[in-house]
């Protein structure tokens, strides 16, 4: 069964009614960074991608991401639980500055700003 159709550009279409369908029958849906287009084509998209559209599809009120580091820390090197989508902003320019730029943070911080809607200030 396909549930998300993906062209070049990214993700296309996600099969909402599919997902809650499974979702509601108590059963765990994973969703494969392998994805078909229209047009019968394979792509391999991010797990950053894919969680971030599905988060936007789903309204979802927050999007945990994990990397290879410990997550992202404030100057004083505490671990923040969450971020508001101001303080993301900021720590993409802070991040994209260092010589180890941590990318995957970067992906997930960049997706979920670009996708998620703003109901909280910094």
């Amino acid at each position: 069964m396909v549930l998300i159709i993906v062209t070049v550009e990214g993700i296309r279409r996600i099969n909402e009614v599919s997902i809650n369908h499974h979702l509601k029958n108590g059963s765990i849906v994973l969703i494969s960074p392998i994805a078909v287009s229209v047009t019968g084509e394979n792509f391999n998209l991010s797990t950053e991608t894919i969680a971030t559209q599905l988060a936007i599809k789903f309204k979802a009120e927050k999007l945990i991401g994990f990397c290879s580091s410990q997550g992202i820390s404030d100057k004083n090197g505490n671990i923040l639980s969450e971020l508001s989508p101001n303080a993301a902003e900021k720590y993409i320019d802070e991040l994209g500055k260092q010589p180890n730029n941590h990318s995957d943070i970067l992906h997930f911080l960049y997706s979920t700003i670009k996708g998620m809607p703003t109901r909280c200030s910094s």
